[in-house]
This record gives C-alpha cells, sequence and structure tokens, in this order.
C-alpha cells in the first residue's frame, strides 16, 4: 500500500499463512513522502500499526492496517500438526505406523498414535460385504476426499460400479448396494459403510483410498 501516490510509502508484508484481504486507514490526512520508521507486529492475522516518517510534512504518520490469514484446508491443518516433514505427500507415512497421512487426516489419527486400529473392518456374512470405518468429521472440506474401492481378486479394482463415493451429509439407513453414512456417530465421527452383495463372486474385498490436496 502507499501514500498519495508516493511510491516511497510501499508497504510489503510478507506473512504465513497467506495473506487474502486488507484493510487500511490513515491516521492523517497529510502526504507523506518518507519511509516506515517501525511497526508493531502481530503474532496472527489482526489489527498491526506501522509507522511512516514525514518527508515534506513534519512528524509521524501511523496507518492501522488489518490482515486476515487465509485459512488452511482442513488436510493442511492436519499436516501442520502431524506430518511436519512429508505432510506434502499424502501418501506418505510421517510416523510410520503403516497409515498414510491422508487416511491418517481422514480417519483422525495423530502423529503421536499408532493409528491401524482406526482402520477400516470388513466384515461377510455370506450373503454381503460391509466395509465400515469412522470419518473425523473436520476433514469434510473437500482437502481429502474419501472413496472407498471394491475387488473381486486384489488385482482388478473399481468394476463398475465400483469406486464408491462417500457422501458429506447423512444417508439415513443402511444402502445395499452403496454407502451409507451416520453423522455425528459416535461425537466427532461419521460412521460410513458400505454395503454389497457377494454375488456373482465367492470372495470380495475392499480398500479405502483418500485424495488429498496439501
Amino acid at each position: 500500500m502507499g501514500g498519495d501516490g508516493n511510491t516511497a510509502n510501499v508497504l510489503s508484508v510478507n506473512a504465513d499463512p497467506p495473506l487474502t484481504e486488507s484493510s487500511a486507514t490513515r491516521s492523517s490526512t497529510s502526504n507523506w513522502d518518507g519511509h516506515v520508521t517501525g511497526y508493531a507486529q502481530a503474532a496472527s492475522p489482526g489489527l498491526a500499526r506501522y509507522s511512516f516518517s514525514g518527508g515534506s510534512t513534519t512528524g509521524v504518520h501511523t496507518i492501522a492496517a488489518e490482515f486476515k490469514g487465509a485459512l488452511l484446508s482442513a488436510y493442511a491443518t492436519w499436516a501442520e500438526a502431524n506430518a511436519p516433514t512429508t505432510g506434502d505427500d499424502p501418501d506418505a507415512d510421517e510416523d510410520g505406523d503403516g497409515v498414510s497421512n491422508g487416511l491418517e487426516c481422514v480417519l483422525g489419527g495423530t502423529i503421536a498414535t499408532n493409528d491401524l486400529d482406526k482402520l477400516p473392518a470388513l466384515e461377510h456374512d455370506g450373503t454381503d460385504m460391509t466395509f465400515t470405518f469412522r470419518r473425523d468429521r473436520t476433514s469434510k472440506d473437500g482437502s481429502a476426499v474419501p472413496t472407498i474401492e471394491v475387488s473381486a481378486d486384489l488385482v482388478t479394482w473399481n468394476t463398475p460400479p465400483s469406486p464408491y463415493a462417500v457422501s458429506d451429509t447423512d444417508t439415513g439407513g443402511v444402502i445395499n448396494p452403496g454407502v451409507a453414512v451416520v453423522e455425528n456417530s459416535p461425537s466427532g465421527f461419521d460412521t460410513v459403510t458400505l454395503t454389497v452383495p457377494m454375488s456373482p463372486d465367492t470372495r470380495k474385498f475392499a480398500r479405502l483410498k483418500v485424495s488429498a490436496t496439501p
């Protein structure tokens, strides 16, 4: 930002996270053509005041600028806390527990825990196959998208209707074939269940995939 066309008064701001909006008002109507003499730096997005020295005028003029930081996505927020070195790769495994970063984000895993017990459960009852997992509700902003893939031989995946999309909202009751979602059950999680008939296959397998945007 500058003052009354004086390029010497351009104020450059570097911030993390990046700035998306800014608004500023001058505390003085006088023309300034000096330079920044000091600033009060905010530790987080918010109000900060920057002082300019007068050139053709006297005194110090101050502007108050409010900067609003860009909101981090759900995956980026999770990665910042739980995958500081490998967060840019959703398929990496930051904590070496056998569960990828993308999966941990969706399943509610953390760097401090072994999250193998959060992986989906698969069951056959002779008629149907069910595949169930709990989705952390904080992951539901489109930055970490789960899908379920099905195979009869662990070689060929995604013969239609696989892969199965997972709804962000409650679907109400069992869907066969299809994916049912019960929101906030248990608290903070959605319970997601894929149910598909075994027929015409003698075996069926399923896996959870997550497409995450760092």
